[in-house]
């Protein structure tokens, strides 16, 4: 009865994992289109900056949450009690990695209106658009210097719309998409008066950024207050069970401390999920792409 009643709890562990993270299970045969969910995820850790592949994300946030579940099943000697805990900590990796792609995504949109004027200002002096970009990404703000790194050594290889098109793919921002698919278009096509069409794009550009900041203030303070709600009982529970009373830790070593630990799992992993649905914001499609990168 315990190791069913333990399957079950993992189970459900693994299910409301998912969801929070964003990836449902889904008992159906999904039908592979374009990059499989390894290449996604590597190319969400490159965004984020991280010099590591998927394998070895997936190895570290297991490897954390195993750690933090066999430390606490030790120190507590209530396995049941450490699964939550445990499965919390295997989302460190995540959330540590989701907090620096949007940070480093963040800085290169903030860089945009600066950049598009310098591009403006350099099209109106009369320099060609390649040229334009190379100085941008020789000059230009730290966050698009960074970006736009290797594009001068691609163009020379492969052209300018190829060099574009892959800056481009690496960020994976609907921003930055319509900045480069001006610049495409004006390589492949013309444009007569660039230089205004910049300017404008950079001023739409900072009114959407001071409107994304306004959102990302009102949402700070629910997001913290999810977290804690989340945690803090859990937290509370693993102070009760360390104390020298056995009798916390005797129930929760048998069938009903089991039962208690997966009900109350389910409540605090559907509680989150809700919140992050509830909380989402409409998100901007790329819609000059046909696939997207998890956003974690």
């Amino acid at each position: 009865m315990r190791v069913i009643a333990a399957l079950c709890a993992g189970f459900l562990g693994f299910c409301a994992a998912g969801a929070v993270l964003g990836r449902p299970v889904r008992l159906e045969r999904s039908r592979s289109r374009g990059p499989s969910r390894t290449q996604r995820r590597q190319q969400w850790l490159q965004q984020a900056g991280a010099r590591v592949t998927a394998q070895q994300f997936y190895a570290s946030s297991a490897a954390a949450g195993i750690a933090a579940f066999v430390l606490l099943a030790v120190l507590i000697d209530a396995w049941t009690v450490a699964i939550v805990p445990g499965l919390l900590c295997a989302l460190i990796p995540q959330t540590y990695y989701a907090h620096q792609r949007r940070e480093r995504l963040a800085q290169v949109v903030k860089s945009w209106p600066d950049g598009l004027r310098d591009l403006a200002a350099s099209v109106n002096a009369g320099q060609a658009l390649h040229g334009a970009v190379v100085s941008l990404a020789r000059s230009g703000p730290e966050p698009l210097r960074r970006a736009f790194a290797g594009y001068e050594a691609n163009a020379r290889v492969s052209g300018m719309v190829p060099a574009l098109e892959h800056i481009k793919s690496e960020l994976a921002d609907p921003a930055s998409d319509r900045v480069l698919e001006v610049l495409i278009l004006a390589k492949e096509r013309g444009a007569r008066h660039l230089g205004r069409i910049l300017d404008e794009l950079a001023t739409s550009t900072t009114a959407d950024l001071r409107a994304n900041a306004e959102i990302d203030t009102a949402r700070l303070e629910p997001k913290i207050n999810t977290w804690v709600s989340a945690s803090l009982p859990w937290l509370v529970l693993i102070i009760v069970c360390l104390g020298q009373d056995s009798v916390h830790r005797a129930f929760y070593a048998g069938g009903g401390g089991v039962l208690v630990v997966a009900v109350s799992a389910a409540f605090t992993f559907a509680g989150v999920a809700l919140v992050r649905v509830l909380s989402r914001d409409p998100v901007e499609g790329r819609v000059f792409v046909g696939e997207e990168p998890s956003n974690g």
